[in-house]
């Protein structure tokens, strides 16, 4: 039975728990890093799918390499020790745990009025915000352009599994939250992964017979 860690728990909040939509959001939160870290370098670190499937079964011995570590803390916002450690000492909705040199806020009574200003704000904030961004659908957008211009020269055979993994990561990321603007454009490019995989079904004659 997998072990439950906190990096499994958060993926599965994230609805990142297939690869193709991990891999894309793990490439993304690189890119931020090497740039505001100004280390190119850290924007070419890859995570396998072997690597992957260990991470979310729990299978493993010691932390990822250091640089691989600095990604998923800016992926995911906790140290990487924390992430590979079990999910049962971060239960669901606790805080995170504050700086040492920075005070906890004192407690206060229930507001006064019936709408909390603060609630207001995070509420608008989350109705603005989501799991895809402009750099996330300009990468999809990319790699089905590159399917469809290589078709003709590699076939269905070599670009069905890469065009079906991109369809699934559109499902996946379509379960979460976007923008009004970024979900119609999400939908467009999933409806065209499926549309390809269509036309390569009818070319190859893998579907079912009416």
């Amino acid at each position: 039975m997998p072990r439950n860690t906190l990096l499994r728990q958060l993926l599965e909040e994230r609805h990142l728990t297939t690869y193709a939509a991990f891999e894309v959001q793990f490439s993304r939160a690189a890119r931020i890093l090497a740039k505001e870290a100004g280390d190119p370098r850290l924007a070419s670190v890859a995570v396998s799918s072997r690597q992957f499937d260990r991470w979310m079964s729990g299978e493993l011995k010691q932390l990822p390499r250091p640089d691989t570590c600095r990604i998923l803390e800016e992926l995911l916002g906790r140290a990487a020790r924390d992430l590979f450690a079990s999910a049962s000492a971060y239960p669901l909705g606790a805080p995170e745990p504050l700086p040492a040199d920075v005070p906890a806020s004192p407690q206060a009574g229930p507001p006064a009025n019936d709408e909390d200003p603060a609630e207001i704000v995070a509420r608008g904030r989350q109705l603005a915000c989501g799991n895809v961004d402009q750099t996330t659908l300009s990468f999809f957008a990319s790699r089905i352009e590159g399917i469809t211009e290589r078709y003709e020269k590699d076939g269905p055979d070599g670009l069905w599994g890469q065009t079906k993994s991109l369809r699934s990561m559109g499902h996946t990321l379509l379960a979460g939250q976007q923008p009004p603007s970024a979900r119609r454009e999400l939908f467009r490019i999933t409806a065209r992964a499926g549309g390809l995989l269509g036309y390569m079904a009818v070319n190859t004659g893998a579907f079912p017979p009416g």
